[in-house]
């Protein structure tokens, strides 16, 4: 099932327009993974320094040795791609965030309030890497995100740094700067939502046996209507049901 229009804040960068060659098909049913962090959107935005862009490759960083990687800006700073490809060098920002919330390996050590720069890369026409739209591009409020973040080698001012890209679950209540979710979508609150993630099915449970991975999640639907009729989990349930029955009975 492919995702819909409707629920695209559940990737992780913007998909790619109509015109362009790229097909990005994302699962409506996410499965469940031990990590994740919950941060908190800031109006900060830090450099990661130059890079280049080609049409063939995507975006590389730039081999300049004087790269500033340390500089923290305040405001709504923005690196948005040219109109046509370059290999010119041109300075990333990522959007400053503090943690909330932290499990699993690799991030569960992180403390509350401590700072992480989150780069959302957009999505190129060939599928490839391309330049960030903008530095600030979750509004102020939570933001959800299913993954760990780079080597410590590779944070950005020595704050733990993460490469946003699709096909990365993401959820934020109150939505991103491009415009999604829609604004008729009535959204679920972060405890809501990671309610229902804690019962959504491992990848390895849905593939062994399809009916009983899904059936902590169909019952939390039946016990929880309100919170299972808001977006994103009436797509993620509505897409349980739909492959319940399309898995052959035995």
């Amino acid at each position: 099932m492919i995702l819909t229009l409707t629920a695209a804040f559940l990737l992780g960068a913007a998909v790619a327009p109509s015109h362009a060659r790229c097909s990005l098909v994302i699962p409506a049913l996410p499965t469940r993974s031990d990590t994740y962090v919950v941060l908190r959107a800031t109006k900060d935005s830090a450099s990661d320094g130059l890079y280049y862009r080609s049409m063939m490759s995507g975006v590389s960083r730039s081999p300049e040795p004087s790269v500033e990687r340390a500089r923290i800006t305040i405001g709504s700073m923005s690196a948005r791609a040219p109109e046509l490809p370059s290999l010119q060098p041109r300075e990333v920002f990522g959007q400053v965030m503090e943690v909330v919330a932290a499990s699993g390996e690799g991030v569960s050590s992180l403390p509350r309030r401590r700072r992480v720069l989150v780069i959302r890369w957009g999505l190129g026409m060939s599928c490839q890497r391309a330049m960030p739209a903008q530095a600030l591009s979750v509004l102020p409020g939570e933001l959800f995100l299913q993954a760990s973040f780079r080597d410590s080698s590779e944070w950005v001012a020595g704050m733990p740094t993460y490469d946003l890209r699709p096909r990365v679950l993401t959820f934020a209540p109150n939505g991103w700067r491009d415009g999604s979710p829609p604004a008729t979508e009535r959204p679920m609150r972060m405890r809501e939502f990671l309610e229902m993630y804690r019962v959504l099915p491992t990848r390895e449970a849905r593939e062994g046996d399809a009916p009983a991975a899904l059936a902590p999640l169909l019952a939390w639907a039946a016990q929880h209507r309100d919170a299972a009729a808001k977006s994103p989990a009436r797509y993620v349930v509505r897409a349980a049901r739909a492959e319940l029955d399309t898995t052959p009975r035995h």
